[in-house]
């Protein structure tokens, strides 16, 4: 092969190649939304779990009554402060279902259970174990299986003492 003809086919591959690199560089920067280049962006923060022990006392005091239903708001304190929402429903003279909802500070904290219930006097005495199945704010990863929930409802005026322990994800 002759030198021209060398120089012909390298200057012939050379625009060849060109050509090739204009029209896929044009390709890339048509595509837009097609072809997503990845910039450096915040990565999602990891929740990590934490266990809080909770040791509560609530002191509450009849907001209304509806048959077999007591409805009691009153304040807890203890691992959290705040205010406290129970609702008891009385299904049978040894079982009682207990709703509550809590708004501590930053968040609130719902659950529900069920215990046993006996009469003793002037008092009506509960123990069993609750579930907290929704949270909000701070309290939005919020979870327990099985809160021990005892305590007991002074049967004249049916203000009720609540204690509840365990341990509780958030």
């Amino acid at each position: 092969m002759t030198d021209v003809r060398r120089q012909m086919a390298w200057l012939s591959n050379t625009v060849v190649l060109g050509i090739v690199c204009c029209v896929l560089f044009a390709w890339v920067a048509n595509a837009g939304g097609a072809l997503k280049v990845h910039t450096a962006r915040p990565l999602l923060k990891a929740h990590v779990a934490r266990t809080l022990i909770l040791r509560e006392v609530g002191h509450l005091h009849l907001t209304s009554k509806r048959g077999f239903v007591l409805n009691e708001q009153g304040t807890v304190s203890g691992t959290i402060s705040g205010t406290l929402y129970i609702h008891l429903r009385l299904v049978s003279s040894s079982r009682v279902i207990a709703e509550l909802n809590i708004y501590p500070h930053g968040g609130s904290l719902s659950g529900s259970g069920t215990s046993g219930y006996q009469v003793r006097g002037a008092f009506a005495n509960f123990s069993g174990y609750l579930a907290v199945t929704r949270g909000t704010g701070s309290y939005s990863r919020a979870h327990a299986s099985s809160l021990k929930f005892t305590g007991s409802i002074q049967r004249r005026n049916d203000s009720v003492t609540v204690q509840l322990s365990g341990p509780l994800s958030v």
